[in-house]
């Protein structure tokens, strides 16, 4: 009987020791591979990582650039180029089977990489020691459509995207963050579930979406709809049509100049217009709505809260039921635009813009 126990209790040390040593490299394998990107993948001191694809065209006879990673993880970097070359090179950290390898054609002015699915390795015990990364060089006179997708990689770049008014930008990541500097096209489009989109500042038509990830713009020009599920949304300037939309999540919106939408279930939402061109409306749940604008402009106002309270700079001309909680009336004697403000338990205010 001692002898059974003896036996158990040995095998149970040992898988006890084999779970801590896979455990032990998992994080020393993850803490490095975060190191490496603070430091730039792209020189990464891995020794093991070996160059699987090198693809090098005149700009000239490029319009559109496909990068079709939807199916693995890569990395996606973007740089300057000096010359007029598109250049491209990956990189993955084991020997790729023939049926692995990332697919380059060129057809009527389009350059596709399309990389196929591959085995990440050891799955089955939420273990990732295969990864990749893609260096793409352009040169900054590249004027064309753009398309990047990736599963769980990282979409950055270390340069400008200047891409023309006519020019179509796509950016998708399932769990990878987007980070932008400055892009310039006609159409963007930009798509992650759980990571974050980061991005200086934007010009043209925008759509951006995350589930639980933040979106931090610095600065939008044109027409903006943004939302996302539990991420907050920041906005330092934005000059256009502003809708955002977010369940639990807060809106922050400086420097508006233009009209405004925002949804959010439980977020915050504050928003500071310095310039007001159409109708303003705000629905929260259980959020705080903080509403700044110009004295001098003229609103039609209508504000209703279950159970909170309404104040804004021009009470003086609003009718406020009994209990205080529902506010209309005319401010200014101008060309009205349209506030609409509706909040169940948040408060509802509307101060002046300084």
């Amino acid at each position: 009987m001692k002898q059974s126990k003896l036996i158990l209790i040995s095998i149970l040390s040992g898988i006890f020791l084999l779970l801590c040593g896979v455990l032990v490299w998992g994080i020393t394998s993850l803490n490095l591979a975060v190191n490496s990107r603070e430091h730039n993948i792209s020189q990464s001191v891995f020794k093991d990582y070996r160059k699987a694809l090198e693809v090098e065209v005149p700009a000239e006879r490029i319009d559109s650039l496909n990068f079709l990673f939807d199916k693995n993880s890569n990395d996606i970097y973007f740089y300057q180029n000096d010359s007029e070359h598109i250049y491209i090179e990956e990189y993955v950290n084991w020997e790729l089977s023939e049926k692995e390898e990332t697919k380059v054609t060129e057809a009527n002015g389009v350059l596709t990489l399309d990389s196929p699915k591959r085995d990440n390795g050891i799955m089955n015990l939420g273990i990732n020691n295969r990864s990749g990364y893609v260096n793409v060089y352009l040169p900054e006179s590249y004027k064309g459509n753009m398309k990047i997708e990736t599963v769980s990689g990282d979409i950055d770049t270390e340069m400008d995207f200047i891409l023309g008014d006519r020019a179509k930008f796509k950016a998708s990541s399932t769990s990878g963050d987007i980070l932008l500097l400055k892009l310039e096209a006609g159409n963007v489009d930009i798509s992650s579930v759980s990571g974050d989109v980061d991005a200086d500042a934007i010009i043209g038509a925008t759509d951006i979406s995350t589930t639980s990830g933040d979106i931090d713009v610095t600065a939008i020009t044109g027409d903006c709809n943004t939302s996302t599920v539990s991420g907050d949304i920041t906005f330092n300037s934005v000059m256009g049509k502003a809708d955002f939309s977010t369940t639990s999540g807060d809106v922050r919106a400086e420097d508006l100049s233009g009209e405004g939408k925002v949804n959010t279930v439980s977020g915050d939402i504050r928003m500071h217009f310095i310039k007001v061109d159409g109708d303003i409306y705000v629905s929260t749940t259980s959020g705080i709505v903080d509403i700044y604008i110009p004295e001098n402009m003229t609103v039609d106002f209508d504000a209703s809260t279950t159970s909170g309270s309404i104040e804004t700079f021009f009470d003086d001309v609003l009718s406020f039921n009994k209990k205080g909680n529902h506010a209309s009336g005319t401010y200014g004697d101008g060309e009205a635009i349209r506030m609409d403000i509706s909040s169940v338990s948040g408060d509802v205010s509307v101060w002046q813009s300084k």
